[in-house]
């Protein structure tokens, strides 16, 4: 399965993330405009699914979350898309799996 959709979307997630504001503003666009619009097992793997809605749930409480907060989920981001890079690389390089 492809999930370059997700991919994308990460991506964008973090392009977002190192942009003008305050983090607790980047990282609320980030998950609006981003995370938000992926859909576990369609566009990111389901083993994934855990960490992809810790990282939503954590943001949308009532309350802000704190600037070490925010760094957190965003370190959570990029470790996110890190992670479905790795899956994504090894899934189509024949190499990298053994073959």
């Amino acid at each position: 399965m492809s999930y370059i959709y997700g991919m994308e979307k990460l991506h964008m997630a973090i392009m977002n993330l190192v942009g003008p504001g305050s983090m607790q503003s980047r990282l609320k666009n980030a998950i609006n405009s981003h995370l938000l619009h992926i859909s576990v097992g369609t566009d990111i793997p389901k083993e994934l699914g855990k960490e992809y809605f810790e990282i939503i749930n954590s943001l949308t409480k009532n309350e802000a979350p704190s600037e070490i907060d925010a760094e957190h989920c965003a370190q959570k981001i990029v470790g996110l898309h890190e992670k479905l890079s790795q899956l994504v690389h090894y899934s189509h390089n024949p190499v990298a799996k053994g073959l």
